[in-house]
């Protein structure tokens, strides 16, 4: 064993000792295949090659001191290779740090050897540090003293049924306000001060560290689970504080389109409200968690006059925004008489393909992306946005032609975009260009040709129709959409602009989180999250595909001069990361047990056979807790995320639910989302109904002529169940029930026998909705249900 500290990495239970013990036995059969060993011949053998007496502190008097060994190996000990020190040594050396033991070796004074530093076990006080059990109480208890107000009672139990419920789950949705005792406490526990004082005890540099072998400290031991639990909740807090921040103020760089200023209107309607205007008026403290949270990360006003800053900035651009909007509106709603086109598939092709082409001109583009927002009244507003969702439909739709209308429509943007006239337009785009290739290429694109062929292109009706029923080129027509856009872009600012556009898109899409060029910024809990970054998707596709300068082809110039070469960057990024793992590995691995520990039970590997476990692994499945944690495994074990991605253990107990796993329990198993009865297909063919008959079954084709059962609607559930009744000869009107809960069934045909009676249905739809299993339920079609006679009850076969 090889240790780059002083002290050897130490480890517990047949996790550690067993693959030790298999090596040593694989060494011995291997060296004497001459012997044919058994269980009992080995044990011996490994006993009589042991090392005797040789494991310090072993804790029991019961267990024979022997160290596993093939023979061949000394025991080591990191005494082998300190100091000597002390009366005992050649020249009386003092321990350049540390204490000098009775046993005259130099030790550092840390928690594996405090012990050996105290007086009253013989530490040589005149070559070194010494102290001693009562001394090293008092200097805890001095220190706990001086850190007084980080000895907090942080109710964990709470916090983590806060931290698993709906309520906190949908929090940004405004779930739930957490106490604010247990954020001012949270608060108090993750100041510098506070973090200091735990990360010392931690970290083995505290008196206390020592002191709590002899005494019992409080609150020590919750470090870890206090420091997630209360980063979460500051998080979240402080999320909720800049929400409403955001709602209520206009970006400094926003861009000045008629869309964002559209958008950024209704940020203008909430500004002028009783919300916001409450907001301002109380000032910073209503960011007042954000601002003592230092680990939010994204920009928040320091102090008040900054804060008012924004509201005079957001005040002023509301001004203008609004006046804008109103002079847009007045233009938009004009086109209305135009573009409030209704079509139906009733009409014959062409009549659909007039109405289609104008429907996606431009013109009325405009109007039903930004016009609608000019509607104060909801219902013209609703009345309009059926209208567009109809057209869309129609528009967009293959079965709305007849094959030989639908030859010409695509043979319509195919011709276009092939025509000689339109070549000029196909531009093409390398980030190697001179600026003089480039002004050419924006003037050509800029020109009112290459407009107009875009907008064809891009938004028209044959084209768009082509491309959304995969009749044109995918890669040809991306390759032409992507050079477009990047030409809207370039061409649209001015070069000097071109910059912060590109920081823009580096930060909004956050790729800076995936380098770092001065380590010395971070502390331990930033580097941390940094490199678990840092191993994700998307900071390798940053490295290894470039992907920010594919996504953003214009922005070359941008990362050179902001980041430069990345291949130098990636290497000091990768060697930050590998040397700060290796430096906490061990307490790396002892976290990520402790996680694994708590949703340990979220990852399940296998499906039970067993029809009870497999309603529990369901449950599991669903639970408020193990969702969290698919959503977000970085947060809740992140240690585990660390060992994954560094491949710090050989094996690891798997830390993610296996994608085709956990489809199969949701869909199949728990009916997750409630769209399906037992099954997740919502197209059901060639179902049997099995029913166990005495008497006769008449099936009708509008009236399903069923049993002497009485149809109860559980609106728990929303499904349709059947039970026995003791009368018979009812008629129940049952076009209600199936209105509300839309439940359909087209019986195609039918076996009857006096004893037995099937029915097949094929082409099934079931739309109900429902949240567990039922045994049994009936398919019915909007009719009338006869009772008769005969008794029947209802069973569902398996469907396949």
């Amino acid at each position: 064993m090889k240790s780059d500290t002083d002290i050897l990495r130490e480890n517990t239970r047949t996790s550690f000792s067993t693959p030790m013990v298999a090596g040593i036995v694989a060494t011995i059969i291997s060296e004497h295949p001459e012997i044919k060993f058994n269980q009992e011949l080995m044990r011996q053998t490994l006993i009589d090659m042991s090392i005797k007496n040789v494991i310090k502190d072993l804790g029991s008097e019961d267990t024979p001191n022997r160290l596993v060994n093939n023979g061949k190996k000394i025991s080591y000990s990191p005494d082998d290779n300190a100091i000597k020190c002390g009366i005992s040594s050649d020249y009386h050396t003092i321990c350049p740090e540390g204490c000098c033991t009775k046993e005259g070796i130099c030790v550092n004074y840390n928690i594996k050897t405090n012990d050996r530093c105290f007086i009253e076990n013989g530490c040589q006080k005149d070559y070194g540090f010494c102290t001693s059990t009562e001394k090293s109480i008092e200097e805890c208890d001095k220190e706990i003293q001086e850190n007084e107000e980080c000895i907090i009672d942080i109710p964990l139990d709470k916090i983590n049924s806060l931290m698993n419920s709906n309520s906190f789950y949908y929090y940004n949705n405004g779930g739930i306000d957490f106490d604010d005792s247990l954020i001012k406490k949270c608060l108090t526990f993750m100041s510098d001060k506070c973090t200091s004082f735990y990360k010392n005890k931690n970290d083995n540099n505290s008196s206390c560290s020592v002191s709590e072998k002899h005494k019992t400290f409080k609150h020590f031991k919750n470090f870890n689970d206090y420091s997630t639990a209360c980063s979460t909740i500051l998080y979240y807090s402080c999320e909720k504080e800049y929400n409403t921040f955001l709602s209520c103020k206009i970006d400094n760089n926003i861009n000045e389109s008629l869309n964002d200023e559209f958008k950024l209107n209704k940020t203008c309607q909430n500004l002028n409200s009783e919300k916001c205007q409450e907001f301002y008026k109380n000032g910073i403290k209503n960011l007042s968690i954000c601002n003592a949270f230092k680990y939010y990360g994204k920009y928040i006003p320091e102090d008040s006059k900054e804060l008012e800053k924004v509201y005079e900035y957001s005040k002023n651009k509301c001004q203008t925004i609004s006046n804008n909007v109103e002079k847009s509106c007045q233009k938009l709603l004009t086109y209305s008489d135009e573009c409030l086109i209704s079509i139906s598939s009733e009409e014959d092709d062409k009549k659909i393909i007039e109405k289609c082409t104008k429907y996606k001109s431009q013109k009325c583009r405009e109007f039903y992306e930004t016009g609608i927002s000019c509607y104060s009244n909801e219902e013209e507003e609703e009345d309009i946005l059926n209208i567009k969702y109809n057209n869309d439909f129609i528009c967009s739709n293959e079965s709305s032609f007849n094959y030989k209308t639908v030859n010409n429509i695509v043979s319509n943007c195919e011709n276009e975009l092939k025509s000689e006239k339109n070549q000029e337009c196909l531009l093409t785009y390398n980030s190697n260009m001179t600026d003089d290739e480039l002004l050419q290429n924006c003037k050509i694109y800029k020109s009112e040709k290459c407009q107009e062929f875009y907008e064809f292109n891009q938004n028209g009706f044959a084209c768009s129709f082509s491309r959304n029923n995969y009749f044109i080129s995918g890669d040809d027509q991306y390759i032409l959409d992507n050079n477009i856009n990047i030409y809207k872009t370039i061409c649209n600012v001015k070069p000097e602009e071109i910059f912060k556009l590109c920081e823009d898109e580096f930060y909004s899409d956050e790729y800076f989180k995936c380098y770092i060029d001065d380590v010395s910024y971070l502390n331990d809990d930033e580097l941390k999250d940094f490199c678990i970054g840092f191993k994700n998707d998307k900071c390798q596709s940053f490295y290894n595909e470039n992907q920010y300068i594919i996504n953003y082809p214009y922005c070359q110039s941008y990362i050179d001069k902001t980041i430069g070469n990345l291949e130098e960057t990636f290497n000091y990024s990768n060697e930050t990361c590998n040397n700060y793992i290796e430096k906490n590995k061990k307490m790396i691995i002892e976290n990520c047990d402790k996680e694994l520990t708590e949703y340990k039970e979220c990852v399940i590997n296998e499906l039970s056979s067993d029809e009870n476990k497999r309603s529990e692994q369901c449950n599991i499945v669903i639970s408020d807790k193990c969702q969290a944690y698919y959503h977000h495994e970085d947060r809740y074990v992140p240690n585990c995320v660390i060992i994954e991605s560094y491949s710090l253990r050989d094996m690891i107990d798997n830390i993610y639910m296996d994608n085709e796993l956990m489809y199969q329990i949701l869909y199949n198993d728990c009916d997750f989302y409630g769209e399906t009865i037992n099954t997740s297909i919502d197209t059901i063919s060639d179902i049997e109904i099995e029913t166990n008959t005495i008497g006769d079954i008449e099936i009708e084709t509008d009236t399903a002529i069923i049993t002497p059962t009485e149809t109860i609607t559980d609106k728990s559930t929303s499904i349709i169940e059947t039970n026995d009744l003791p009368n018979a000869d009812t008629t129940i009107d049952i076009d209600t029930e199936i209105d509300t809960y839309g439940y359909t069934a087209i019986i195609t045909s039918t076996t009857t026998s006096t004893t037995t009676s099937t029915t097949t249905m094929s082409s099934t739809f079931i739309n109900g909705n429902t949240n567990k299993c039922h045994n049994k339920f009936t398919l019915i079609k909007k009719s009338k249900i006869k009772k008769m006679t005969s008794k029947k009850n209802l069973k569902t076969r398996k469907i396949n």
